[in-house]
């Protein structure tokens, strides 16, 4: 069994919190996100140590549990509620297998135990709601896009996203006036013109970040490297270069030793995906502006030890794991145009759009888990002609992020746009000029910068001389509450 390999099999049980088990011939396999009895078809994300976790691709048979149709408009896409279809007993059912199992190893390996090792404790059973929709008076909401680029959304996450941000006015868990709240509020800022993509801020030779109100950062906190436990901090104010982040801990951890990682994970992840497509996925809609790049700003916090804890992280530094590329266009000709896509295209493969990163290795190091591609492409577009670019020396600033690649000895680079929906093809810059630039690589936390100007159906380019910092994430304080 490898990372990557794709497998069927049945969920034989799910324990808390929401980890289904498929077992596939002596290997038992940890899934999220489904339901005992389901036949499911699911691809191997992390293998090691003789453990292996997975992820659902495919439900290919329901579980015999699913006697029921959901109630919600946006299930199964919302990551709210995922037992629907099963009935409200068999919900309890479940429950209670999986809270007394907890209770009796927790007792076990306390010691508080029966003649015969058992967990000694009086068992009551689950009491179910006297109803069972509309039940919470407290629900956490988010806003997002609608889509990648797309109006102001209030609502939960997409079930398995960090970004992706639902809509829906039929929430089942909460009382309708809480759902009506929602709607307002959602309705208000919407009319305010109110976006939430603000992601870094541009001048002519940085590219500061930007923290905002919504960020969360994962920080994994204790005495050493084996002896850590992940928490989610929260911003309590944002900034540019630096921001404050809260999160309240038991008050026996330690801080001797931290590490961390934006955005925040799962408690459970020790290995991380990073995702950055490479087939013109990703789209830049406003010109000169780089909200699009929220999904892809990935950092890291090295490892940091300390002699004595505290109950403040001070002066923590997050870089970026990625690449960006960085284009300055002018349009020469006398007359407006329109540029829908730029394209980056390499002699050899040397583009990914799957990575992962193991958090606390202290290294910028990725390790890429797609095959390779020659050509990496950025959509520009706020209608179907593209973005518009007037004549006489106009200009557009363009962003696009990459996973690092490997080393480019060897390796051509060239450059292409499609302007006014024809394709124009530059020259291409040769290794040894781009070894000249300082360039051995496209590198994590580093940005490279591309001038091109377009003059009829010529498009000529040249590259910075010099490779700047694609600048850190910044120093944040966090405060352990």
């Amino acid at each position: 069994m490898k990372k990557g390999e794709i497998y069927e099999g049945i969920i034989e049980k799910v324990d808390f919190p929401n980890k289904g088990y498929v077992q596939v011939d002596d290997q038992k396999v940890l899934i999220k996100n489904g339901i005992p009895g389901q036949n499911v078809r699911f691809m191997i994300q992390k293998k090691r140590s003789g453990r292996a976790q997975g992820r659902i691709l495919e439900v290919l048979e329901k579980s015999p549990l699913e006697t029921r149709e959901p109630v919600c408009s946006n299930f199964p896409a919302c990551g709210g509620c995922m037992y629907q279809t099963m009935s409200y007993e068999n919900q309890l059912e479940m429950k209670d297998r999986q809270i007394r199992e907890l209770l009796e190893d927790a007792l076990i390996q306390g010691g508080q135990t029966d003649a015969e090792g058992k967990a000694d404790f009086e068992w009551e059973g689950i009491h179910g709601s006297p109803i069972e929709f509309g039940y919470r008076n407290k629900m956490e909401f988010s806003f997002g896009d609608e889509y990648k680029d797309g109006p102001l959304s209030l609502g939960l996450h997409k079930k398995g996203s960090t970004y992706d941000i639902l809509n829906t006015d039929d929430y089942k868990l909460v009382h309708k006036d809480m759902t009506d709240i929602l709607t307002c509020v959602r309705g208000f800022f919407q009319e305010k013109g109110a976006s939430s993509k603000a992601s870094v801020v541009e001048t002519d030779d940085a590219v500061p970040f930007r923290w905002d109100e919504s960020d969360q950062v994962t920080m994994w906190v204790g005495q050493n490297e084996s002896n850590v436990s992940p928490y989610v901090f929260r911003t309590e104010s944002g900034g540019v270069g630096s921001a404050q982040f809260e999160a309240f801990l038991p008050r026996e951890t330690e801080s001797l030793y931290y590490y961390g990682f934006y955005p925040a994970v799962e408690d459970e992840i020790s290995e991380v995906t990073v995702s950055v497509p490479v087939d013109g996925t990703i789209r830049q809609s406003i010109p000169d502006n780089s909200s699009h790049l929220a999904p892809y700003r990935v950092m890291y916090a090295p490892a940091v030890r300390r002699e004595t804890g505290g109950t403040i992280l001070e002066g923590v530094i997050f870089n970026h794991l990625t690449s960006l590329f960085v284009f300055d266009i002018t349009n020469i000709r006398a007359e407006s145009i329109h540029v829908s896509e730029i394209r980056v295209k390499a002699s050899q493969p040397i583009f990914y759009d799957q990575a992962t990163y193991l958090p606390g290795s202290g290294s910028e190091e990725v390790n890429v888990i797609s095959n390779p591609v020659k050509e990496i492409v950025l959509a520009l577009a706020n209608d179907v002609s593209g973005l518009p670019i007037s004549g006489q020396n106009g200009k557009l600033r363009a962003f696009l992020p990459l996973i690092p690649t490997a080393s480019l000895a060897g390796v051509s680079v060239s450059l292409a746009m499609r302007v006014d929906d024809r394709l124009l093809e530059s020259l291409s810059l040769m290794a040894d000029e781009l070894e000249a630039a300082g360039v051995d690589r496209f590198q994590a936390g580093h940005y490279y910068h591309f001038y091109l100007d377009i003059d009829g159906a010529n498009v000529t380019w040249d590259m910075d001389k010099s490779v700047d910092a694609w600048e850190l994430g910044g120093i944040i304080d966090i405060s352990l509450k």
